[in-house]
C-alpha cells in the first residue's frame, strides 16, 4: 500500500466529465512546489506520488513530508498531508471532456474548512445561496473561457490556476471541491483534502534558544538508534524486550532515590535558613554582653552580609526545587514506576504477550502444514492480533522511561541548564532551550506520535502484504542509510524518521520511494520454517540470516545463537520457489556440492522476498575471495553467472540505402546478460511491474511469446494455460538462445498492454480463479485488445520490412502466424515462416557477422507451422540450419 494514496483523500463522481490528474501548490514567487500526482480510471483513481521540488530546476527536494491523522467523519484516507500556508497558490491539472452541454456551464472551485467536507451538504448549501461565509471560498470559470477544442471528443488536459486565503485557511484541514454549474443546478465533480499548517505571524511569541555547541551535535544514526521501535519478531525484538524489562527496576529505584534526596535537600535548605537566623541571634547575644560592642549594630550588618551570601543560594535552590523538580511531576513519575497496580498491569501484559506469542506460533505451524485451505484472511486476523500484542507490550515497557511526566521533567531540567544563574527568571516556562535540547524534545514528541500512528496502521491493514510492510519497513525501524553520518540540526531533524523503506504513519516523515525493500538488497534476516532443521526430522522454526553471500541458520530464533551447520555459499547455489509435500510458500536451495535445503515462509510475498535477496546475494558476492576455494569446474560455473551484458538491435544507419524489402538489419553484438536487470531497466517499459496484476513483487518471469514480464502468481496462470499458449521462463534461472536474447530487448509491459489491454484497467484479484479468467480473456480471447483492420496485411508488411516491433504488435493483436503470402509474380504461396527465413538480423561480432532469425523465432514461439521449407526459396545455409534445429525438436 502506497503512503501517497493513504494521505491524499480523493473522490470523484461516477458520471463527471472532469477528473484531476495533478495538484500543485506554490508560494508567491513559485520557487518551491508541492506536487500531488494521481493515476487510474474513474473510481479507481488515487494519488500515487507526493513530493516537493524546486520550480526552476525541477529537482526534488530531499525533505521528507509530514502527515497528520484525518479525523473527518467522511474520511476516505487515514492521513492528511501537512502543507505550509505560504503555498497558497494552486494549479489544478484536469482532464475535461467537451460536450454540447458545455454552453452556459461554469466550473466552480469551492474551498471549505475541515469539517465541511460532505459534498451533498455543500451542494444544498450552494443551491440555497449561502456562499458569503468565512467557511467557504469560491472561484468560478465559464466553460466558454476554457481552452477546449470542440472538435475533440476525448478528454482534453488543461491547467487551472487558483488560490486560497492563507489567513483564513490555516491550522486545520481544507477541502477543495469542483462543481459543474448550469441553470441553477450544481453537480458535484470531485474533491480533495489537505492539512494547512498554522500561519506564523510576526506577533507570535518566540522563545529564545541558544545555538548548539559543536560538541553536542549528534548524527542521524545516534538518534535512529535511540528512537527505534522494532516490531519484527526475532533476536533484536526479544533483546529489546529484555533490555526494557531489566531496566524497569533501575527506573523505579532511581525515581525513589531522586524523590528522597530532593526531600532531604529541601529539608536541609529549611534547616540552613533556620540556622542562619539562629547564628545571627546567638552572635547578637554575645555582642550585647559588651556595651561598646552593642553600639556597633553588629546584628544588622551581619544579617546583611549573610543575606548576600545565602539569599542567592536560597533563591536558586528554591527555584530548582519548586519549578524544575516539581513535586507534582515527581509524584506522578513515582506512581507510574512503583505503584502496585502498574506492577500488576505489567505482569499481566507480559503474561498476555507470552501467551499470544506461543499461541500464534503453534497456530502458524499448523496453518503452514495444512494441506487444505489456507485462507489469507484468517492468517491476517491472527497476525494482527499478535502484532498488536507485541506493540502493546513493547510500548508499555517504553512508557516507563518515556511518558508525559518524565518528559516534562526533562524539559524543565533542560531549561534550567540554559539559564543564567545571576539572573534567574520568575517563570521557568518563559525560558528558551538550547538547540540540541530542543531537537531532542522535538524528536521525542515525534517518536511518540509515530508510535501512535504505527498502531493505527497495524489495525487498518487489509492484507498480509500490507501488514508485513508496516511491521518491517515503518519509520521507527532502525536501518542503515547513506545519510547516517549527517549531523542533526533543527533544520533536518525530520530525516531521523525518514526511513530507507516506506512507512505508513500519521504525523511522520516518509521516504517517497514506492518500493518496499530495496530491489538490490543482498541481506535479510527473519524466521523461517526449515525441513530437517536443528538436525531433526520434520519442520522447525529457525532464525535465518543472509549476509556477505552466505546463508546461516540458527536454532534459537529468540537470540540468534546456536548456528546449526556450515554457512551455505549462495554464489554457487540455485534458488527457486517450490511446493513441498503440499506445503506452500517454500523455496529450495541447491548447492554446488549437491546439498538441498528447503525453507518455508509464512506467505507468498515473504517467500518471494527471500528468493529476491538470495538472487541479489548470488550476484553481489565477493568472487575473488570465493574463487580461492573453488575447484576449476566450480570456478568456470561461477564465471558464467557474472560479468554479463545485453544490447538491443539498432536500425540500419542512415546512408545504408535500404531497399523497400531489406534482407537484414545490422546490429551490434548481443552478449549473454544478467537478463533480469537488463529487462527490468528497459526505458519507459514498466517492466518492474507485473503486466497482468500490477504487482511489484517477484516480477522476474517472462512470457517469451507475449513478451511481457510477470509476477510469480500470474506466471503460474500462464503456465496453466499450456506452453502452446504462453511460454514462461525465469529471467534469473533460465537460459536463452541467440534469438530469444534479442527478443528480450523488445519486452515492454507498458507498450504491449496498450495492445492487449486497451479497453480494460488492471484489476485486483480475490483469488486464483479470477486471476486466471482475466489472463485467459486477455491473451487467448483478446477480449480487451485493440481492434485493427487488415491485421494480416500489416503483419506481412512488418515481416517484409524486418520491423520486429510491428511484427510483435500484429501477432499480439491476433494476426495469423500461419498466413500464406505470394512469392513473386507467379503467385506461388508460401507460409509466412518460410518467407521470414529471408529476413534476419546481421549481428557484428568480433570474429564475423552472424545471422540471427529473430522474427522467425518469434513466429515459432507463437505456434506457426514449420513442417517443411521450400527448397526453391534459395535460403541461406544459416536459414536452413535454423529451420532444421527447430523442426528437429518437434519431429
Amino acid at each position: 500500500m502506497d503512503i501517497s494514496s493513504l494521505a491524499f483523500p480523493y473522490t470523484q463522481a461516477e458520471n463527471t466529465s472532469v477528473t484531476l490528474n495533478r495538484l500543485v501548490l506554490t508560494d508567491d514567487a513559485d520557487k518551491l512546489r508541492y506536487v500531488f500526482g494521481l493515476e487510474g480510471d474513474n473510481a479507481s483513481k488515487r494519488c500515487t506520488f507526493i513530493y516537493k521540488l524546486e520550480t526552476a530546476t525541477q529537482l526534488k527536494i530531499n525533505e521528507p513530508l509530514t502527515y497528520i491523522d484525518n479525523v473527518s467523519v467522511h474520511k476516505t484516507s487515514p492521513l492528511l498531508v501537512r502543507c505550509d500556508p505560504v503555498f497558497h497558490k494552486m494549479k489544478l491539472a484536469l482532464s475535461l471532456k467537451y460536450t454540447s452541454d458545455n454552453e452556459g456551464k461554469s466550473l466552480l472551485i469551492v474551498k471549505t474548512k475541515g469539517h465541511n467536507d460532505d459534498s451533498e451538504h455543500l451542494r444544498r448549501l450552494l443551491e440555497s445561496g449561502v456562499t458569503h461565509s468565512s467557511e467557504i471560498e469560491i472561484s468560478k470559470l465559464d466553460f466558454d473561457s476554457l481552452p477546449l477544442d470542440n472538435t475533440v471528443q476525448d478528454a482534453q488536459k488543461i491547467v487551472i490556476n487558483d488560490s486560497y486565503d492563507a489567513n483564513n485557511f490555516n491550522g486545520q484541514s481544507m477541502n477543495v471541491f469542483l462543481f459543474e454549474f448550469k441553470d441553477h443546478i450544481y453537480s458535484y465533480a470531485l474533491s480533495v483534502k489537505l492539512w494547512i499548517n498554522k500561519l506564523e505571524t510576526a506577533e507570535s511569541p518566540k522563545k529564545v534558544s541558544v545555538k548548539t555547541p559543536t560538541s553536542n551535535a549528534l548524527q542521524l544514526s545516534d538518534y535512529r538508534a535511540a528512537f527505534s521501535f522494532v516490531l519484527d519478531d526475532g533476536p533484536e525484538f526479544r533483546a529489546i524486550l529484555n533490555k526494557y524489562e531489566q531496566s524497569i527496576p533501575n527506573v523505579q529505584k532511581n525515581t525513589i532515590q531522586l524523590i528522597d534526596e530532593l526531600k532531604t535537600m529541601e529539608t536541609n535548605l529549611k534547616r540552613l535558613v533556620a540556622s542562619k537566623r539562629k547564628v545571627v541571634e546567638i552572635i547578637d547575644g554575645l555582642t550585647n554582653q559588651n556595651s561598646v560592642l552593642a553600639t556597633f549594630k553588629i546584628k544588622d550588618e551581619l544579617r546583611s552580609k549573610l543575606n548576600k551570601i545565602f539569599t542567592p543560594f536560597e533563591s536558586q535552590l528554591s527555584f530548582f526545587l519548586e519549578q524544575v523538580c516539581e513535586k507534582r511531576l515527581l509524584n506522578k513519575i513515582k506512581s507510574i514506576s512503583t505503584f502496585e497496580d502498574e506492577k500488576n498491569e505489567l505482569n499481566s501484559l507480559k503474561k498476555n504477550f507470552e501467551h499470544d506469542s506461543k499461541e500464534f506460533y503453534n497456530w502458524l505451524k499448523k496453518y503452514l502444514s495444512n494441506e487444505k485451505g489456507r485462507p489469507e484472511s484468517k492468517l491476517l486476523l491472527k497476525r494482527k492480533k499478535f502484532e498488536l500484542s507485541k506493540f502493546d507490550y513493547l510500548n508499555y515497557l517504553n512508557n516507563f522511561s518515556n511518558n508525559q511526566y518524565i518528559n516534562e521533567f526533562y524539559e524543565n531540567l533542560f531549561k534550567f541548564l540554559s539559564i543564567d544563574l545571576a539572573n534567574i527568571p520568575k517563570d521557568l516556562s518563559k525560558v528558551g532551550l538550547t538547540d540540541y535540547h530542543n531537537i531532542y524534545l522535538n524528536v521525542l514528541l515525534k517518536f511518540n506520535s509515530e508510535k501512535y500512528q504505527l498502531r493505527q496502521m497495524i489495525e487498518s491493514c487489509s492484507s498480509n502484504d500490507d501488514l508485513t510492510n508496516v511491521i518491517r519497513y515503518n519509520s521507527l525501524t532502525v536501518d542503515s542509510a547513506s545519510n547516517d553520518d549527517i549531523k542533526v540540526t533543527s533544520d533536518n531533524l525530520d530525516l531521523i524518521f525518514s526511513p530507507v523503506s516506506p512507512s505508513l504513519t500519521t504525523t511522520t516523515t516518509v521516504s517517497m520511494n514506492p518500493d518496499s525493500p530495496s530491489e538490490d538488497s543482498a541481506e535479510k534476516s527473519g524466521i523461517l520454517y526449515a525441513l530437517g532443521g536443528k538436525g531433526k526430522q520434520g519442520w522447525h522454526k529457525e532464525w535465518v540470516v543472509v549476509k556477505n553471500g552466505e546463508l546461516k541458520e540458527y536454532s534459537d530464533w529468540r537470540t540468534g545463537n546456536a548456528p546449526i551447520n556450515t554457512p551455505i555459499q549462495i554464489a554457487l547455489s540455485n534458488v527457486k520457489p517450490t511446493t513441498h509435500d503440499k506445503r506452500q510458500y517454500c523455496f529450495e536451495i541447491f548447492t554446488s556440492s549437491g546439498n538441498r535445503y528447503i525453507f518455508q515462509a509464512i506467505n507468498e510475498q515473504e517467500r518471494d522476498q527471500w528468493i529476491k535477496v538470495l538472487d541479489n546475494a548470488r550476484l553481489s558476492v565477493n568472487t575473488d575471495k570465493l574463487k580461492e576455494n573453488l575447484s576449476p569446474k566450480e570456478h568456470s560455473k561461477l564465471s558464467k553467472k557474472l560479468n554479463l551484458k545485453l544490447d538491443k538491435p539498432k536500425p540500419i544507419e542512415s546512408g545504408a540505402a535500404p531497399s523497400k524489402s531489406p534482407i537484414s538489419v545490422v546490429s551490434s553484438a548481443v552478449i549473454p546478460n544478467d537478463y533480469y536487470k537488463a529487462v527490468r531497466y528497459v526505458p519507459d517499459s514498466d517492466n518492474n511491474i507485473c503486466a497482468d496484476c500490477g504487482s511489484l513483487e517477484s516480477v522476474e518471469w517472462v512470457s517469451i511469446n507475449f513478451l511481457v514480464v510477470l509476477c510469480i502468481n500470474c506466471s503460474s496462470c500462464h503456465r496453466s494455460m499450456g506452453s502452446h499458449i504462453s511460454r514462461v521462463k525465469s529471467l534469473k534461472m533460465d537460459n536463452f538462445n541467440r534469438e530469444t536474447e534479442v527478443l528480450l530487448t523488445y519486452i515492454n509491459n507498458h507498450l504491449h498492454n496498450k495492445y492487449l489491454q486497451s479497453t480494460h484497467k488492471t484489476p485486483s484479484f480475490a483469488d486464483y480463479e479470477e486471476r486466471l479468467e482475466f489472463i485467459q480473456n486477455k491473451y487467448i480471447d483478446k477480449k480487451y485488445a485493440q481492434s485493427v483492420d487488415g491485421i494480416n496485411d500489416l503483419l506481412f508488411k512488418s515481416v517484409r520490412a524486418i520491423s520486429v516491433e510491428d511484427t510483435i504488435k500484429c501477432v499480439l493483436l491476433g494476426a495469423d502466424v500461419n498466413l500464406k503470402v505470394s512469392l513473386g509474380d507467379k503467385g506461388n504461396k508460401i507460409l509466412l515462416f518460410e518467407y521470414s527465413l529471408r529476413k534476419y538480423l546481421t549481428v557484428e561480432t568480433d570474429s564475423s557477422p552472424t545471422k540471427i532469425f529473430v522474427i522467425s523465432e518469434f513466429l515459432v514461439l507463437n505456434g506457426c507451422k514449420i513442417n517443411s521449407v521450400n527448397r526453391d526459396l534459395e535460403l541461406s545455409e544459416e536459414a536452413f540450419d535454423f529451420w532444421s534445429s527447430k523442426y528437429s525438436k518437434i519431429a
